[in-house]
């Protein structure tokens, strides 16, 4: 019997080479004259962080009938405003009858470090609203496996251990 949990626990930790799930960040903008997206990244944004580094999703373009065209994160960003964090949001418009179009970019601003920690935070000049929060990693199915596995160790070891005999 001991050869068998020998070979099953090889078994379990031989499944398990799979890399660990990380937390997400989740940035969530919404502007009710443009439309909003959110962002996901492996980490808070310290540097500017486009759609091509994270997963862009939910993007809409309410103004004017427009279409998403791109999103971008820029932390730190310095202007004669002083040092915040923008949201630059582009828009791209079929015109000329659907034989030209136009994109346009629009920036809003946030208070400096919004980027870096979870929360709700309102633009300025605008009436923005963005929304950041970590969603936890949800463990692998490896993980689950070597938790059940080690219970079934403990429960046998618990199930035959000889009663203590008073004499």
């Amino acid at each position: 019997m001991k050869k068998f949990l020998f070979v099953a626990a090889l078994a379990v930790a031989s499944a398990m080479t799979s890399a660990s799930a990380d937390a997400a960040v989740t940035y969530r903008f919404d502007d009710p004259s443009l439309g909003g997206f959110t962002l996901t990244t492996s980490d808070f944004a310290t540097d500017w962080l486009t759609a091509q580094d994270a997963i862009l999703s939910d993007c809409n373009a309410d103004a004017g009938g427009g279409t998403c065209s791109d999103a971008t994160l820029w932390p730190g960003f310095s202007s004669s405003l002083g040092s915040h964090d923008r949201v630059d949001f582009g828009i791209r418009r079929v015109e000329c009858g659907g034989s030209c179009s136009s994109t346009t970019s629009h920036g809003v601003i946030f208070e400096a470090g919004a980027f870096a920690k979870e929360g709700t935070y309102k633009g300025s000049f605008s009436n923005a609203v963005l929304t950041v929060s970590r969603v936890a990693a949800v463990p692998e199915p490896a993980t689950w496996a070597m938790m059940m596995f080690g219970f079934g160790i403990v429960g046998y070891s618990l199930r035959r251990k000889t009663a203590l005999r008073f004499v």
